[in-house]
């Protein structure tokens, strides 16, 4: 004799647990669609603004090591292609990597002739941004460390006030960005100018 033993807080379970299982597969599925749209759409923005000269006398030399960032890399250059102060020139320096860096650079470089390339063997972070200061023509210094991407008009502003300032140095706030949160490490609520005179005994003092 067969009997058929029905539990329904199980069948239940089984049902939601696949429902669950379901809905995650579309959501990615969409997310990973608009993620491919988005950055097709990203990329011809990229060359139809793209500069086929080069610039003369940058007002910033933007230094960027890269080094097995594949993941990060193109975020991080698009951000600096697309800056509102256009008379930059970014220096990026392949540290040795052995993922898809170089490759991603090059394609960047194919398409904006501001992007100056610099391989080398590994050395670390220190050796890669002094190759880069070795090249470097501009006004002003600028590092990105290649997993991190700054606002779009983030050097105009950091140029412009340098220069109404005239100040050696100009700083920015510093966000740290988590997948759903963010967090500021450095954040400057309001402009503030910092003269400092420097001792030969390296002792310094902040005058305002």
């Amino acid at each position: 004799m067969c009997r058929f033993f029905f539990y329904p807080n199980l069948w239940l379970k089984v049902f939601i647990a696949f429902l669950w299982y379901y809905c995650c597969i579309v959501v990615i599925r969409i997310e990973y669609y608009m993620y491919t749209k988005d950055k097709e759409l990203l990329r011809k923005r990229i060359e139809k603004i793209g500069y086929s000269e080069k610039v003369v006398n940058p007002k910033v030399s933007v230094i960027v090591p890269a080094y097995n960032v594949e993941s990060f890399i193109e975020k991080c250059l698009t951000t600096l292609v697309l800056q509102t102060l256009k008379d930059i020139e970014i220096i990026v320096i392949n540290d040795g990597a052995t993922d898809s860096t170089p490759e991603i650079i090059s394609e960047f470089a194919a398409i904006d002739s501001r992007i100056k390339v610099i391989n080398k063997q590994n050395g670390g972070l220190s050796s890669a941004r002094n190759a880069g200061l070795e090249v470097a023509r501009g006004e002003y210094i600028g590092f990105v460390d290649s997993d991190d991407w700054v606002d779009e008009d983030f050097y105009e502003k950091l140029y412009t006030t340098a220069k109404n300032r005239q100040c050696d140095i100009a700083c920015a706030t510093i966000v740290r960005k988590r997948e759903r949160t963010q967090k500021y490490r450095i954040n400057y609520i309001e402009e503030k100018i910092f003269r400092v005179i420097i001792h030969l005994n390296c002792d310094y003092q902040e005058l305002n």
